[in-house]
């Protein structure tokens, strides 16, 4: 017991230490008492938010005992959300592995170290979930007694083995994925952006559940009988039969640990799977052929950026809803317009197809994150001969590129199929390639302030390095700045996105000689 709880205390640690952005002392406890209040606050006002409306909603035909498992359901799916990509970097990718698995520990007491890692980081956004959801439960004339305040409390321990488990075993099959399907890297990307269309479904119907649940609330109890199990014991725990939570902490708990167990049998000659390499046998002479400085340096980048399943995932997020909704309003153009007819026609909806390209545009930043990704190899470009312009510019190339293929396709689609002015597209193209520059030149600068050299993998690196998150933030203030201009102040959508490109385009072109002089000289030292 003692070696578990010593390696669970290190696992965790260094869970939350990978939101400090490689700082030390002082600065990397502050970011990690930072991720945590971001992550619990989140929890908290989400919750507070859909209990309330699923409250109001529900225990207006007699169906409020339905919101507890309702409510239980998605904050599982919002942790899974959250942790599911990490999971498969953190229990099969770390550096420690090797040392770990040598020591006098048996392999299943470090696996369970990691997963009880993750269990305490889904415990927290499940726990702060789960209490405003029992608030509201009783605020809208749910019955209150010691037995459910207890169960709540149960509930709200037991409930994350369930997204800890799943995240789990999808994590084992990401990482299957990035081991043996890096020569089809297209495959892999279609895959992660499958299931990535399929959270996106889920979620946008999140609003409505309350509705599908109140017409179909038989097949919804019929599902908490079989396929949704646990909650259904749930939802009896703190309504009509406490005893039993028991069957719910058995259920939760116990299948963690045996296929925690299971998994812990073959777990060194799964890490190793994961880690090893094919190496060609059949190697045939040719003919090298030579390039120029800058393009060598762009095909460089865009290699790197496609060849990494997670992180083309997580950065080209803005670029794939933009294309998804060209396509979705060309489908539906007939249900798109009689809404747009109710707003006032094609030109009252105009700054919103702006915003929206501006704020997904934004979203796109591979440069933030593509510095601390070189690690080990960055040596390699502090010696090459390349000028800074060089190198600098091809990162940056990239992020642009990713960006503006969503602000084109988006634009000009949509413009096409309701007629919109070119000369009004022309502009919102002007406006979305601004911020996609600056996005993508800012985003070097925020990576030689808050390298991350030392990830495990990829995932650390582009989900919860400091630079990645403030690169993030950084895109939301530019974008939303403009955004707030243009829906008070209401000025012509042409004028607004000029000028929006020309301010932008200058706050840009600082960055750049930053770039060029201090850039630089920081990334010699890094």
């Amino acid at each position: 017991m003692r070696k578990l709880l010593v390696l669970l205390k290190l696992n965790f640690r260094a869970l939350l230490s990978s939101f400090s952005g490689g700082r030390s002392g002082k600065k990397k406890k502050m970011g990690m008492l930072g991720a945590t209040l971001l992550l619990g606050g989140l929890a908290v006002y989400l919750s507070v938010i859909y209990s309330m409306l699923m409250g109001d909603a529900l225990s207006q035909v007699g169906l409020l005992d339905s919101m507890l498992p309702l409510m239980a359901a998605m904050s599982c799916v919002m942790a899974l959300m959250m942790t599911v990509f990490a999971a498969s970097g953190f229990i099969f990718g770390g550096k420690d592995s090797d040392l770990m698995l040598s020591l006098p520990v048996s392999p299943f007491v470090v696996m369970l170290s990691k997963l009880l890692a993750l269990y305490i980081e889904n415990l927290l956004f499940c726990f702060l979930w789960m209490i405003p959801t029992g608030v509201a439960y009783i605020i809208y004339g749910g019955s209150l007694s010691v037995a459910f305040c207890i169960n709540l409390v149960l509930v709200a321990l037991f409930l994350p083995f369930i997204p800890s488990l799943v995240g789990m075993l999808i994590g084992v099959v990401i990482s299957w994925m990035t081991a043996n399907l890096k020569k089809n890297v297209i495959l892999s990307n279609v895959v992660y952006f499958l299931f990535f269309a399929v959270v996106i479904i889920l979620c946008s119907q999140v609003n409505s559940l309350g509705a599908i649940l109140i017409q179909n609330s038989e097949g919804f109890n019929a599902l908490l009988a079989t396929w949704l199990l646990p909650f259904g014991l749930l939802q009896k725990a703190l309504t009509t039969a406490p005893l039993h939570i028991i069957s719910f902490m058995l259920i939760c708990a116990v299948p963690f640990v045996i296929v925690t167990y299971i998994f812990s049998i073959s777990y060194k000659k799964l890490l190793t799977l994961l880690t090893s390499h094919k190496m060609r046998s059949d190697y045939k002479l040719g003919r090298l052929g030579a390039k120029g400085q800058t393009k060598a340096l762009v095909n460089k980048e865009f290699g790197r950026y496609f060849s990494s399943t997670i992180y083309v995932f997580n950065t080209a997020f803005g670029t794939v809803m933009l294309i998804m909704a060209a396509a979705a309003a060309v489908i539906m153009r007939g249900t798109v317009m009689f809404y747009v007819e109710i707003m006032g026609g094609v030109t009252a909806v105009l700054p919103l197809l702006a915003t929206a390209i501006i704020a997904l545009a934004a979203t796109v930043d591979t440069s933030s994150v593509s510095i601390s990704l070189e690690g080990k190899t960055l040596w390699i470009l502090r010696e090459a001969p390349v000028t800074p312009a060089a190198l600098f510019g091809a990162k940056a190339l990239v992020c642009f590129s990713v960006a503006m293929a969503g602000v084109v396709i988006s634009a000009v689609v949509i413009g096409i199929a309701y007629g919109i002015p070119a000369v009004t597209v022309i502009s919102i193209i002007l406006a979305g390639a601004a911020i996609s520059a600056n996005t993508a030149v800012s985003g070097l600068w925020i990576n030689l302030l808050l390298p991350k050299m030392d990830a495990s993998n990829d995932t650390v690196v582009v989900k919860q390095s400091a630079s990645a998150m403030v690169g993030m933030l950084y895109g939301v203030v530019i974008a939303g700045a403009g955004i707030a201009i243009l829906l008070m102040l209401n000025p012509p959508l042409e004028l607004f996105c000029i000028v929006y490109a020309i301010i932008v385009t200058i706050i840009t072109i600082v960055f750049w000689r930053l770039l060029l002089t201090k850039g630089y000289q920081r990334l010699a030292e890094i």
